[in-house]
């Protein structure tokens, strides 16, 4: 049952797993009976849950929380699994993502997929176990920019597991979480809630490719081969590019690169510093170059790959 995390020792070692990502949430293995478990517990009228709670540099806790009842245009979600974004290492390691510090105890993450357990008196369409990928973002829908559809843009943009506003906005590594109706996209019955919980950075990949414009028969690289660099790669190559190469200074993710995300070379270019030279000859190689490392290394060197009208 969920509680089994209330273990201290185990809790401990849950939490130590999930600071170095290797644990999607700790409940994860109890989904089939999960559902049933919670909605007990909501209608015997308990309102705390479980959540993985950042106190500060290196302070990562298991432990419980108070929800809240729902408002009518909102929904109860239990949370199936959840991704370890490089916000939440930082906000694990350093207590801050850039000047975002946490000043009170904050739920991480935002990267996560689940099901439906309760809505509110407004919700409609709705079913209980129905599956849905789950949107970080809550736009104001009042600003300019939510009025003239560019919701992205928002003024009041609440983002879950974010200390970039206070109260912070919570975040998604509970065994419950409270959406707005429109952050809560169904799919169908027999999608796999793991791989449903990669939506999020996927997103952002399929974004990246479709600002790229048309890639078939292109040559791309793709700088930095971290989750997001390798979901564009595998959206580059599905998107017809007939050459991709992934860079990083690490192995292990250039080889899944190969093996499993499209790419049709790799180069570490911490050990051969000069592994991208070949294609800075004649005026550049690259038609689209995706800079996905957050490196200034990595940004000086897309431009000296990238041909002229490259993109």
């Amino acid at each position: 049952a969920p509680r089994c995390a209330s273990d201290q020792g185990r809790a401990a070692l849950q939490a130590e797993k999930l600071a170095h990502g290797t644990l999607e949430t700790p409940w994860r293995c109890i989904l089939p009976h999960f559902f049933v478990n919670v909605h007990t517990e909501y209608l015997t009228g308990d309102l705390n849950m479980l959540a993985a709670v950042c106190h500060g540099r290196k302070d990562l806790r298991i432990e419980p929380i108070p929800d809240r009842p729902l408002a009518p245009d909102e929904v109860r979600v239990a949370v199936a699994y959840g991704g370890i974004c490089g916000s939440d290492l930082h906000y694990y390691h350093r207590g801050a993502v850039g000047d975002f510090t946490v000043r009170e105890p904050l739920v991480l993450g935002h990267e996560i997929s689940g099901a439906v357990l309760e809505w509110g008196s407004a919700v409609t369409g709705l079913a209980r176990g129905m599956k849905a990928a789950l949107d970080p973002s809550r736009p104001c829908l009042r600003c300019a920019y939510c009025r003239a559809g560019r919701i992205n843009l928002c003024t009041d943009m609440w983002f879950l597991g974010s200390a970039g506003r206070f109260p912070h906005s919570q975040g998604g590594f509970s065994q419950h979480l409270v959406l707005r109706q429109d952050q809560g996209i169904p799919v169908p019955p027999d999608t796999d809630l793991l791989h449903l919980s990669v939506a999020e950075p996927l997103s952002v990949a399929l974004h990246a490719v479709q600002r790229a414009g048309p890639l078939t028969q292109r040559r791309v690289m793709v700088s930095g081969s971290g989750p997001i660099g390798l979901l564009t790669a595998r959206a580059a190559s599905l998107a017809g590019a007939m050459e991709v190469l992934c860079t990083d200074i690490e192995d292990a993710p250039l080889a899944v690169a190969r093996a499993h995300m499209g790419a049709t070379r790799t180069a570490n270019v911490a050990r051969e510093p000069e592994a991208l030279a070949p294609f800075e000859k004649e005026g550049a190689q690259f038609d689209v170059v995706f800079e996905c490392s957050g490196s200034p290394a990595g940004l000086a060197a897309a431009f000296r790959v990238l041909r002229r009208g490259g993109r």
